[in-house]
C-alpha cells in the first residue's frame, strides 16, 4: 500500500502536530492500518462515515467520539501520545489518521468505499480544507470513481461486439496419430517358415531333385518381407497423414475445448443477466421519473406536502435501485423534485432536518442505521437525535440549499447506510 497519502498530508501541513521525529509517522500508519481492519468488518463498517465526516472537517469538535476512536487506535502505537497533548485533542493529527484508514479499507472493500463516497459526496462541497483540499478531494473523487465503475457494471449493456462466442477450435489440442509400423524381422520370421514348411513338402514329393531349395528358401525370406513391409508401411503412413490433416481432437483436447466452450457460454449468459437487469432497472426509473408518481403513498407527488414530497422523492428512488448506483440517478432525483416543485424554495440543511424529523414516516423504514448518532454524522442520522442539528451537519447546516439537492443529499445517506449494512 502506498504511503504517499500521508505525505502529501504532511506535504500540505495537515500533521504539522506530528514534530519531527518520524518514528512517529510510522505509527499512525499503523494505528490507521488497525482501523482499517475495523471498518473492513461488517460491525465496524459503519464507522467509516463519522471517520469519514470528520475528515473532512477541520472544525469539529474536539470531543466528537469519532476523534476519541482514532486517540484510541494511535495510543496503541504511540505510547507516549497523551504525555505530548496532555491537554488538547490533536484533531488535524487524528484527521489525517482517519481518512487513511479510510482510504486503506476502500481499497480493499468495495462496500467502504461506497459508504465513504456517500458520506463525503454531501460534505465535500462545503468543507474548509484550505491547503490540504486538493489532497482530500482527490482521495474521494478516486473512490467516487471507484464507485462508478462499479455501477457501471451493474447497470451497463454489454458491447456491441459482446455476446457469445465459440472459442476456436485452434485452441483444443489435437489429435496426434503415430503411423504403426510393420517391422521386416517378424514378416522374415513367418515367411521362412512358410517356405521352409512348402520346401519340405516338395522334397517329400520329390519335385527338387537337382538343386538343394533350403538355402534359397532362407535368402529369400527377408527379402519378401522387407517388399512387403515397405508396402504395408507406406498404407499405414498415407492413412496416419490423412488422419493428422483433419485435425481430429485428442481426448485432452476435446476436454479443453469443451470446458472452454462452457466457460464462454456461462460468461455470455451471466453478460446478458446484466444486461437484463440494468436494462430492468433503467426502465423503472424512467417510467417513475416521468409519472411523477409515488408508489409507497399512490398519489403525484404534486399533490403532497413539497418537503415531504421531497423526502418521498429520495425514498422511493432508493426502493427502486440497488446499491451502488449511477451518479445519474442523483440527478434523476433533482430533476423529478424540480419536475414535480418547481417553484419550491431554498432552505437551509438544518431546517430540512427539522422537517425530515416532523416525516420519519417516509424514510425513516428504510435508513438502515447502524451509526452512532453523536458528534458528525449524516443528515437521515441527525434527523433522528434529538439535539441540534448543526451539531451534526457542521458547515452544511446553515447554508440555504435548493430542495433538489437537499433530495439528492437524502439519497445519498440512505445509500451509504445500505453500503454499510450490506455484507453482500
Amino acid at each position: 500500500m502506498s504511503d504517499r497519502f500521508f505525505q502529501d498530508l504532511l506535504d500540505v501541513g495537515l500533521l504539522t502536530e506530528l514534530g519531527d521525529a518520524p518514528e512517529r509517522l510510522d505509527s499512525l500508519k499503523e494505528s490507521a492500518g488497525d482501523l482499517a481492519e475495523v471498518l473492513a468488518t461488517s460491525e465496524g463498517r459503519a464507522q467509516t462515515i463519522p471517520l469519514t465526516l470528520i475528515g473532512l472537517d477541520p472544525h469539529a469538535s474536539e470531543d466528537d467520539p469519532a476523534f476519541q476512536t482514532v486517540a484510541r487506535a494511535v495510543t496503541e502505537h504511540w505510547n507516549t501520545y497523551k504525555n505530548r497533548f496532555p491537554e488538547d485533542t490533536p484533531r488535524q493529527l487524528l484527521r489525517a489518521v482517519a481518512l487513511e484508514a479510510v482510504r486503506l479499507a476502500a481499497s480493499d472493500d468495495r462496500r467502504v468505499a461506497a459508504t465513504a463516497w456517500y458520506s463525503a459526496a454531501s460534505a465535500l462541497p462545503f468543507a474548509d480544507l484550505g491547503p490540504s483540499r486538493s489532497v482530500i478531494e482527490g482521495m474521494f473523487l478516486s473512490l467516487g470513481e471507484q464507485v462508478e465503475r462499479e455501477a457501471a457494471n451493474a447497470w451497463g449493456r454489454p458491447d456491441a461486439g459482446g455476446g457469445f462466442r465459440m472459442p476456436p477450435r485452434s485452441t483444443a489440442t489435437a489429435a496426434t496419430v503415430e503411423a504403426p509400423r510393420v517391422p521386416a524381422s517378424a514378416l522374415t520370421e513367418t515367411f521362412a517358415k512358410a517356405l521352409n514348411e512348402d520346401v519340405s513338402k516338395l522334397q517329400a514329393t520329390g519335385s527338387y531333385v537337382q538343386h538343394d531349395p533350403q538355402p534359397w528358401a532362407t535368402a529369400f525370406a527377408p527379402q519378401l518381407a522387407s517388399a512387403v513391409a515397405v508396402a504395408v508401411n507406406t498404407g499405414l503412413s498415407q492413412i496416419a497423414d490423412a488422419l493428422n490433416n483433419a485435425k481430429l481432437l485428442s481426448t485432452e483436447g476435446i476436454k479443453a475445448f469443451a470446458e472452454e466452450t462452457g466457460n464462454s457460454v456461462r460468461a455470455a449468459v451471466e453478460e446478458a443477466t446484466v444486461a437484463s437487469a440494468g436494462q430492468e432497472l433503467r426502465t423503472k426509473l424512467l417510467w417513475w421519473h416521468q409519472t411523477l408518481y409515488s408508489p409507497a403513498f399512490r398519489m403525484s407527488y404534486r399533490e403532497m406536502d413539497p418537503l415531504r414530497a421531497a423526502l418521498a422523492v429520495a425514498t422511493d428512488a432508493y426502493r427502486l435501485v440497488s446499491t451502488p448506483s449511477p451518479q445519474s440517478v442523483e440527478h434523476i432525483v433533482r430533476e423529478t423534485v424540480r419536475a414535480a416543485m418547481p417553484e419550491a424554495e431554498d432552505m437551509t440543511t438544518a431546517s430540512f432536518v427539522q422537517h425530515a424529523r416532523d416525516h420519519r414516516d417516509v424514510w425513516e423504514g428504510d435508513y438502515e442505521i447502524g451509526q452512532t448518532r453523536d458528534g458528525r454524522t449524516l443528515m437521515l442520522t441527525a434527523a433522528l437525535a434529538d439535539s441540534d442539528p448543526s451539531y451534526h451537519l457542521g458547515p452544511s447546516a446553515d447554508v440555504a440549499t435548493p430542495l433538489a439537492d437537499l433530495a439528492a443529499r437524502t439519497f445519498r445517506d440512505l445509500s451509504a447506510a445500505r453500503s454499510a449494512a450490506t455484507d453482500a
